[in-house]
């Protein structure tokens, strides 16, 4: 079995918010995904299934990559959310920093306004485990 990891694509975010749950990708997201499913297509991968977490972005780019590719089986899963913030989604990122004093580990988190490394292998390794539990394969084999 070969898994793709796919993140989704651009999204606008001129006010440094934490992305809800409702953020949509923006054309420049749109495109990149249109681009990747393209040359994922042309290098011959044919997913049996995509999974997404339930956000409006992620949602967003499994439609486009499984048009594009082909994909039937499409399942939200709510598992696959990068983090649960709370009351701070659609705040300010600044004023979560401010309140929770969380500085300390902010390098960790963020790399010149993206998500770092560390991060990302998180939640790969996450979504890893979440969608190989036994009761998932057997549903889509």
């Amino acid at each position: 079995t070969t898994l793709y990891l796919m993140r989704h694509g651009f999204v606008d975010n001129p006010n440094n918010l934490f992305y809800g749950r409702e953020f949509s990708l923006s054309e420049r997201g749109k495109e990149q995904i249109r681009l990747l499913a393209q040359d994922m297509a042309q290098a011959g991968v044919k997913p049996q299934c995509m999974f997404a977490s339930p956000f409006l972005r992620t949602r967003q780019t499994a439609d486009i990559a499984a048009k594009i590719l082909g994909v039937s089986c499409i399942e939200m899963d709510e598992r696959l959310r990068e983090w649960d913030v709370g009351s701070w989604f659609n705040r300010p990122i600044a004023e979560f920093y401010e309140a929770t004093d969380i500085e300390l580990i902010r390098h960790r988190m963020w790399y010149d306004g993206h998500f770092s490394n560390h991060l990302l292998q998180r939640f790969a390794y996450l979504s890893l485990i979440h969608i190989s539990e036994p009761t998932r394969l057997r549903r889509i084999s």
